[in-house]
């Protein structure tokens, strides 16, 4: 059987254009129809990093195109060519500096970027024209004779299609290398030959010399936008809002990428949903979760068939990753039991109205609360320190709990003060009983990875290839029938989730900031939900309000959303709408190095003092007073109201 890691490669832009076609999952064309390449109305691809965008585009070209459709004409079938372009490859930041004022740089790029775009074109067309054996279109004497009225000059032969793109690729290259020797020459000598909007105009007169183009979308789509300066990205809004005839943009960006709205139009935005369109991919996928889960599955086989040369019918995915269920806790060790005994010794005694008046009186509570069932008995005890917090009578409530307890392991189903308890609260019980044992706190099985991975592809397929790699270190071959072990999965989800944060890297100085603000509100919902009464149920959520925040703290949260860190529970988020309270769940991918449970359903909400310390990035004295006094309501003695304390004689 091979040794090969199906998941190996996560990133698009490491994939060759062979496997970004075979790898392609796109269940019910959800994505393909949702994008329409072939629309008018530009579209900003807005993503967390590992949403996919690189791949989406890139399959979106004709280059991947070309690949999937050999039997039909994709770009007759779909009425566009895709034109692939990284942001990446102008090498944005040479465009600044070394003596030159900002206008001339703009200038510099403006036509470097014309020249960029025009080649790619002309080579997207050529390759088109040849595969449906109409390459000779392109000697149209028209043809010709129109594109070289677009040129400003005179002095240079083109003759045939082939050598417009020869020019403006030598043109480019020329452009590169002054540019590069510029911090020795001090000068940049320019023939600028091509106007702004060359590339609208050649798209125009290739649809009116050519027929087979005559209604052709010429789609541009340039991946990779957070690479580009605001000068720079100003430019290319420009050219969104300007664009004429055939040629449309799809643009592909991180949360964050977006540096500006402006155009070089008197300074004005652009103008959502008139002059473009935006989507959220994480927002989008995330919307219908069945939908996604379909998506990695499909995916996870398609890999897993292609690796193993095995039918995509033959494999099972719950066989190859078993879902681990972990300990029943058929052990003799009540460490919940004993701890609510030190508590009642501890706290109890001296307040009257818990009437728990002496040691046998303790005795009797505990007697009433222990059963055989360790998960019954654990529940016990959350019900016991719940009342316990609304200063009820201990005794006659560990009466009430005992009664309970008989009709819940009678009938599950009936109602009870176990059966609303455990509805809300199983996990959380759960896991509290797991820590106590020190058994630890898995997340096993492909469903609960997908949901791990909020949306993100890459996440996800990093998860599976790090549980791969863990189980070729254990020295598991027979993946597919027998399945993979508890230890790898262990590991490949522990290595997942640091990989995930040491990945996470905010730009400039926030990074240490937004990681320590990240621990803290993690931190704070870990010890709630691992205290002796949680507040709230399957707590990784929590709300504040936005408009009390001071800036840095604002600042703050919108970098941790902007990089997938917290992720909205708001329909949308939009630090600058008027969207005052806001709801973040912490991602699937830190929520287990936190024991936070993936899957939420309270929430705390923050005060404005709370959430200005706790996004401050420091984990200083005002943190720990905060937490402190959080924790405290969750625990002995819950902060009940002073009442005289009773002397050591009166205890007994």
């Amino acid at each position: 059987m091979s040794n090969e890691n199906p998941f190996s490669l996560t990133r698009a832009s490491d994939l060759k254009d062979q496997q970004i076609a075979e790898f392609w999952v796109d269940p019910e064309s959800l994505l393909f129809n949702r994008l329409r390449p072939q629309s008018q109305l530009p579209m900003f691809i807005l993503g967390g990093k590992g949403s996919g965008k690189t791949h989406i585009m890139r399959y979106l070209s004709y280059a991947i195109q070309r690949i999937v459709f050999t039997e039909k004409d994709s770009v007759r079938e779909y009425g566009y060519l895709g034109v692939y372009l990284r942001a990446s490859g102008l090498n944005g930041n040479r465009f600044k500096g070394k003596g030159f004022t900002d206008e001339e740089w703009e200038k510099v790029f403006v036509y470097h970027s014309e020249l960029w775009l025009g080649r790619e074109l002309c080579n997207t067309i050529s390759t088109y024209l040849e595969d449906i054996g109409q390459i000779d279109l392109l000697d149209n004497r028209v043809l010709m004779d129109n594109i070289i009225k677009l040129l400003d000059y005179d002095d240079v032969s083109i003759e045939k299609f082939d050598d417009l793109v020869d020019h403006l690729e030598n043109r480019r290259r020329d452009l590169d290398l002054k540019i590069n020797n510029m911090s020795f020459s001090r000068e940049l000598k320019l023939n600028i030959d091509l106007t702004v909007g060359f590339l609208f105009r050649l798209a125009n007169v290739v649809s009116a010399c050519i027929p087979c183009l005559k209604n052709t979308q010429f789609t541009i789509l340039i991946d990779e936008y957070e690479n580009l300066t605001e000068m720079q990205q100003r430019h290319f809004n420009t050219l969104v809002r300007e664009r004429e005839g055939s040629v449309s943009f799809k643009i592909g960006a991180r949360l964050y990428g977006v540096k500006t709205w402006r155009t070089n139009s008197a300074q004005e935005e652009l103008k959502l949903d008139s002059e473009y369109e935006r989507i959220n991919l994480d927002e989008m996928l995330r919307k219908d979760s069945s939908k996604y889960r379909d998506f990695a599955r499909s995916l996870t086989l398609d890999k897993i068939s292609k690796a193993f040369d095995k039918p995509v019918k033959d494999i099972s995915l719950d066989d190859i990753f078993p879902v681990i269920k972990g300990s029943e806790f058929n052990t003799d060790r009540r460490p919940w039991l004993d701890s609510l005994r030190n508590d009642l010794g501890k706290y109890s005694l001296r307040i009257d109205s818990l009437n728990v008046t002496s040691p046998q009186r303790i005795n009797e509570i505990i007697e009433n609360i222990a059963h055989h069932d360790a998960l019954i008995e654990k529940t016990n005890c959350f019900l016991l320190y719940r009342a316990w917090s609304k200063n009820s009578d201990l005794l006659q409530l560990s009466i009430e709990i005992k009664e309970s307890a008989v009709i819940y392991s009678a009938d599950f189903s009936k109602p009870s003060l176990h059966h609303t308890a455990l509805d809300k609260f199983r996990s959380d019980l759960v896991d509290q009983m797991k820590r106590d044992l020190n058994i630890p706190l898995l997340n096993s099985g492909v469903d609960k990875w997908i949901d791990m991975s909020n949306g993100i592809i890459r996440n996800y397929l990093t998860i599976l290839k790090n549980i791969f790699d863990g189980a070729n270190d254990c020295g598991e071959s027979d993946l597919l029938n027998v399945g993979i072990s508890e230890r790898a999965q262990t590991m490949g989800v522990e290595d997942s989730c640091q990989w995930f944060l040491d990945d996470a890297t905010v730009l400039g100085d926030s990074e240490g900031i937004v990681k320590q603000s990240l621990s803290s509100i993690c931190h704070l919902l870990e010890q709630l939900r691992f205290s002796k009464k949680p507040s709230e149920c399957s707590l990784s959520t929590f709300s504040v309000d936005l408009s009390t925040m001071i800036p840095s703290a604002r600042d703050c949260i919108d970098q941790a959303y902007k990089w997938s860190l917290l992720i909205p529970q708001n329909s949308r988020y939009d630090r600058n709408s008027s969207i005052k309270i806001a709801q973040f769940r912490v991602n699937g991918m830190v929520a287990p190095i936190y024991n936070l449970p993936l899957y939420t359903r309270g929430q705390i909400t923050l005060t404005s003092e709370e959430s200005n310390v706790i996004f401050s990035g420091v984990a200083d004295k005002d943190y720990l007073n905060l937490v402190k006094k959080r924790v405290k309501r969750c625990n002995p003695p819950f902060e009940l109201s002073k009442q005289p304390k009773k002397s050591e004689d009166e205890l007994f």
